[in-house]
């Protein structure tokens, strides 16, 4: 009998083969030739074609002696994210066979996008995304680009490739999330199960997708209080008046957020949220808050945003403020709080603490709090490689702030971390919690005695390595921002010059020659400045 199940199988092979290479001429010379001629009608007629190939796929396993079973349907009327687990060969014709009413497309590397019979072809005639893993910058973008182009749903396989022993790997979540930034979905799951290359089961439920449910619960309670800060929305109200229409958003963050040692000359520092800057950019003028042309400042802004703006605002008491505004369009903040942003500059910033006092309607309030959300989650990327063997929820939000001041050139020392600690510690001792709770459910942390965790699998060298070169990165991108801010901050020189004293707590006094030509003049005291900071301030 086991010579015969071997037979069995050995034709059942050959038969795949064969199959395969008839349908390689029956879609090239039948299935792409009626597609050309009816194309209202090429979606239908390629899915005649693909689900009849998958039956006779099927029918050869059975004839082979191997058994199948499918239950539940996956929708493809409208667009959706289907996340599947890639576990055998059979997965690709399962998920056809349970596509209704269309066939939904599947992401696949680029080298299966040539010569293989009845494949290649038919994943061109499908539009399927090709992707090359090793490119990895270019495979985000093709998949951002599938996300928003697919009319019938899009199959992913976050694994990135199936395993010969059947067993789940982890899963890639950077391109599900990139997708899912770049069009919200709905996302049935599918999970395949297979032992050897004949039994194939598959079922389809709801996933939880990643960043979970429970850090948004978390963040959206402390970033969208039910009673905030006046002085802040009042400020905010004053900025959006000036910037008109265009705004969409205001999210206040800072020292007088945190009120970490403000005092009466900081700034409320605000990120504002714009639907586009060219308009957002004329009203400022017509408000008289901006004495640079529109078009020179919105041009600045789309190139390493954001840009840096101040807004000087009379408080109800008539007392004056500066409003220091990184403006920022909804799709900037997206990619600059996702695994796909290009420096540290907004995830550095709003994984601490922060609250939205405007949103223009409730699509803004859910896109504002989900580049939010994301800025949380984000944390254990970028900080993972520099936490200590053990730590708890106090090291981690050390180890965060520490990294991610010293990844730029700022008036703050360095001891600045456990002053921000103690400062924020009501906001982000239970929003961590929350988020080491919840990596230590999905496996990527070991929970240990009192609180504490552990790394499930340690940093790696190369992820040091990595880590490195982006925050080197992303420091040259914040130094080269300077250059800008010397165009869109009004009186940036003093604002410096104030901020510098109030860290330091020393007397700063610019000569003459200075404060004229400071680029040129400025720069020995500036490095001296920063030589020195850490010294004063512990003093």
């Amino acid at each position: 009998m086991r010579v015969l199940a071997q037979v069995r199988s050995l034709l059942g092979v050959g038969s795949l083969v064969v199959w395969l290479l008839v349908g390689e001429l029956w879609e090239r010379f039948v299935v792409w030739p009626a597609m050309r001629l009816r194309p209202g009608r090429a979606d239908a007629i390629l899915a005649w074609y693909m689900k009849g190939m998958s039956r006779g796929i099927f029918a050869i396993i059975r004839a082979a002696g191997g058994r199948a079973a499918r239950t539940g349907t996956i929708p493809t009327a409208a667009p959706a994210l289907i996340i599947m687990n890639h576990q055998s060969l059979l997965d690709i014709p399962t998920a056809t066979l349970m596509a209704a009413p269309y066939i939904c497309r599947f992401i696949a590397r680029a080298r299966y996008g040539r010569f293989v019979p009845s494949v290649s072809l038919c994943m061109r005639l499908l539009g399927c995304p090709l992707i090359e893993p090793s490119n990895r910058k270019a495979s985000l973008r093709a998949l951002r680009d599938a996300a928003r182009d697919q009319p019938h749903g899009l199959v992913v396989f976050p694994e990135g490739h199936r395993t010969r022993d059947g067993e789940i790997q982890p899963f890639h979540a950077a391109g599900v999330e990139i997708m899912l930034r770049e069009r919200p979905l709905p996302v049935p799951s599918c999970s395949g199960c297979a032992r050897r290359w004949w039994i194939a089961s598959v079922g389809c439920a709801r996933t939880k997708v990643w960043p979970p449910e429970a850090l948004r619960s978390a963040v959206r309670a402390r970033v969208r209080p039910a009673t905030g800060q006046d002085d802040a929305a009042e400020v905010a109200r004053a900025v959006v008046a000036a910037g008109g229409d265009a705004v969409r958003a205001v999210v206040f963050f800072g020292s007088r957020k945190t009120q970490a040692r403000p005092d009466a000359y900081s700034a409320y520092d605000l990120f504002v949220v714009v639907a586009a800057y060219v308009p957002f950019y004329r009203s400022l003028r017509r408000a008289g808050r901006l004495r640079r042309r529109p078009a020179l400042a919105a041009a600045l802004n789309a190139w390493l945003p954001p840009n840096q703006v101040s807004v000087p605002v009379a408080l109800a008491g008539g007392t004056p403020v500066l409003a220091k505004c990184a403006v920022v369009s909804e799709a900037a903040l997206a990619r600059g709080t996702s695994v796909a942003r290009k420096d540290h500059f907004m995830a550095g910033r709003l994984f601490q603490p922060t609250e939205v006092v405007f949103v223009a309607d409730e699509s803004a309030g859910l896109s504002t709090l989900e580049a939010l959300v994301s800025a949380h989650a984000l944390t254990y990327e970028w900080g993972r490689a520099w936490l200590p063997a053990r730590f708890d929820v106090a090291d981690y939000c050390r180890t965060l702030l520490r990294v991610s001041y010293a990844g730029e050139i700022r008036p703050e020392p360095e001891g600045r971390a456990d002053a921000l600690w103690r400062a924020q510690e009501q906001y982000l001792r239970p929003v961590y919690s929350v988020l080491l709770a919840e990596l230590a459910a999905r496996g990527d942390l070991r929970e240990g005695p009192a609180g504490t965790f552990a790394l499930a699998r340690p940093a790696s060298a190369g992820e040091r390595i990595r880590g490195r070169l982006y925050f080197q990165w992303s420091l040259v991108r914040a130094t080269v921002r300077w250059a800008k801010y010397i165009v869109t901050f009004e009186d940036w020189l003093e604002f410096l010059l104030r901020k510098a004293r109030r860290h330091s707590g020393q007397p700063i006094e610019l000569t003459e020659r200075e404060r004229r030509l400071p680029l040129i003049f400025l720069w020995p005291r500036v490095i001296e400045y920063l030589r020195h900071k850490d010294k004063s301030w512990r003093a």
